[in-house]
């Protein structure tokens, strides 16, 4: 079954705490990696039951693992105690669905429930029999009394010292080259601080790349693409360097956009900021339509230094074409209430109510631009691949472009009643008007 490919992992590590890592597997396997400051170091494998893992995936449930930020960040984190916890599901095709959360113990934003799920998979998996180190027993053997011997004080005759002429020389040698200098200052021998600053010299910036990408997670670029469809959102994600100086840089960033000479959007940002490294990243957003025509546009990027007063210019390209259906929203939820309110969730239990949501983009309308035609296809797999449930429906109308259905678990399917298991859920959407289709897959688990 699909269900015993399942993996968590759990890592933890940064600071003078325990640092090892866990991964369970679907089929009650686990492995315990010990790094340091553990009782045992080294690989070890170990099991649980099946009904343990089964809590284990409604402990996921518990803490809507599902709806929480992938990263929980503090500055300087270098060292800093983090945990990192994941779930690798298998899908269909040999793809694999993650979702994996890291944070920092310090930051005061890491929810309660996320802890929570941590100290649960270390109570189930029962790692305290490799990490917890015993204490250390301190046995104080008596110290036999010291008897410290009084010091013999010398007596003095209570004369005055004379002072030594080597000493008076000295001094007086020291005054005298403080004058000299303090004179040499003042006739302009040496530079003053503000002089000397704007006689520093500064290498010109650099600019590592100029790319672009179709979507980002926690602000980093993901799937990187030169070819786009319109109503895409499209980041360009940029890196440059040598533009901090002592500590500090003050920068001015200019991209625009243009086709065919004509200047079709722009972004401005002049950032003034302490930082400790290089190269500096950063990425803007422009947001196509049925506006933006298709063709290949030119990515001009322009940063200024404003401390060195030097810059430097990068060119990228993108083509954007015509618009095509696809799915943008596909997944299993807890509740559904409209369009992009929904409580996103995999696991359920046994009689639970299913949502699946989803929403799509690329619809062809009609001429009045207030209707459309298009079928959508949902079918429910089993964990052996065999169909289990299908809801077929036909929309004419263009209001927020999402649909939603809902199964209850609690009764039977047209293949019969809703067992524990893994369950893949595939969409096929298809415009009427242009023939054009697309397709779309998501799972969710019954325990």
């Amino acid at each position: 079954m699909l269900i015993d490919s399942i993996i968590i992992e759990l890592t933890k590590g940064g600071g003078i705490g325990p640092e090892y890592s866990l991964k369970i597997f679907g089929n009650g396997k686990v492995v315990y990696d010990g790094v340091g400051n553990v009782k045992v170091k080294g690989i070890v494998e170990s099991s649980i039951d099946k009904n343990k893992f089964l809590s284990l995936l409604s402990e996921f449930k518990e803490a809507d693992f599902f709806q929480l930020n992938d990263i929980y960040f503090i500055k300087d984190s270098i060292t800093k105690p983090h945990t990192i916890i994941s779930i690798s599901i298998p899908k269909e095709e040999g793809k694999i669905a993650t979702k994996s959360i890291k944070y920092y113990h310090e930051d005061k934003n890491v929810p309660e429930k996320l802890k929570n799920l941590e100290n649960k998979i270390d109570e189930i998996v029962g790692s305290e029999k490799w990490v917890k180190i015993p204490p250390k027993q301190n046995i104080e053997t008596p110290r036999e009394p010291q008897i410290i011997p009084q010091k013999e004080v010398k007596k003095t005759s209570g004369r005055p010292r004379k002072i030594s002429s080597k000493l008076i020389a000295g001094v007086i040698g020291i005054v005298v080259i403080i004058a000299v200098v303090v004179v040499m200052i003042n006739l302009g021998f040496f530079p003053s601080s503000e002089s000397s600053k704007k006689s520093v010299e500064y290498d010109p910036p650099r600019i590592t790349s100029v790319t672009t990408f179709s979507e980002t997670i926690g602000g980093m670029p993901t799937d990187e693409l030169d070819i786009f469809e319109q109503g895409d959102p499209i980041y360009v994600f940029y890196d440059y360097s040598n533009v901090t100086h002592n500590g500090t840089y003050n920068v001015i960033e200019d991209v625009r956009i243009l086709l065919s000479g004509l200047e079709i959007d722009s972004y401005h940002a002049e950032i003034v900021d302490t930082v400790d490294f290089e190269p500096i990243s950063n990425y803007c957003t422009f947001y196509t339509n049925e506006s933006w025509n298709v063709g290949e546009y030119q990515i001009y990027f322009d940063l200024t230094d404003n401390v060195s007063g030097k810059s430097i210019s990068y060119q990228a390209n993108f083509t954007l074409y015509e618009q095509i259906p696809k799915i943008i929203t596909f997944t299993p939820a807890s509740a559904v209430r409209g369009y992009q309110d929904y409580d996103l969730d995999v696991l359920f239990d046994v009689n639970d109510t299913v949502y699946v949501y989803a929403e799509y983009a690329g619809i062809n309308t009609t001429l009045s631009n207030t209707q459309c035609n298009i079928n959508l296809n949902l079918v429910i797999f089993d964990s052996y691949g065999d169909e289990y449930a299908s809801k077929k429906d036909n929309k004419t109308e263009v209001k927020n472009n999402a649909h939603y259905w809902w199964f209850w678990t609690n009764e039977s399917s047209d293949k019969g009643i809703w067992d524990a298991g893994f369950y893949t859920l595939q969409l096929d959407l298809l415009d009427y008007t242009t023939g054009l289709s697309t397709q779309d897959n998501t799972y969710f688990i019954l325990s």
